[in-house]
C-alpha cells in the first residue's frame, strides 16, 4: 500500500509521499535513494550494495516487483543486521525498510534491514 499524505495532494506518481526510484539492475545505493522508494523490477535477482559510507540516518524503502528477489550485499566495511539474518526480499511484492544506525568515521556504516 502507498504511503500517503491525506492533508496534502500527492506529488509523486500513484500518490507516494516519497520520490520513486526504477531499478532494473545490480545498483549500489548512493546519497540519491535516500528517502525514496526503490521499486526493484527484474525477472531475475537483483544484487543491491550497501557502501560503508552513507551516513546515519539513511533510509530507504525497498519495493520487489518483479519475481527476481532484491539481495542485499554489504560492501567492505560495511555491516548489513536484522533480528532474523535475512539478506533478501521475501518475494514478489516484498517490501523492506532499510536504513544507516550507525557509522563510525563514516566508513562503518551499519545497516538494519527490517
Amino acid at each position: 500500500m502507498p504511503l500517503v499524505d491525506a492533508g496534502t495532494p500527492p506529488s509523486s506518481p500513484r500518490g507516494y509521499l516519497f520520490e520513486i526510484v526504477p531499478i532494473t539492475g545490480d545498483t549500489t545505493l548512493t546519497e540519491n535513494h535516500r528517502d525514496r522508494v526503490l521499486q526493484v523490477n527484474s525477472g531475475s535477482n537483483v544484487t543491491l550494495t550497501l557502501p560503508r559510507t552513507l551516513p546515519v540516518g539513511f533510509h530507504c524503502k525497498i519495493e520487489q516487483l518483479g519475481a527476481g528477489q532484491v539481495l542485499f550485499s554489504a560492501a567492505s566495511g560495511a555491516t548489513l543486521g536484522n533480528d532474523f539474518s535475512h539478506d533478501r526480499t521475501p518475494g514478489q511484492y516484498g517490501v523492506a525498510d532499510l536504513y544507516v544506525t550507525t557509522n563510525i568515521g563514516d566508513y562503518a556504516a551499519v545497516y538494519n534491514l527490517g
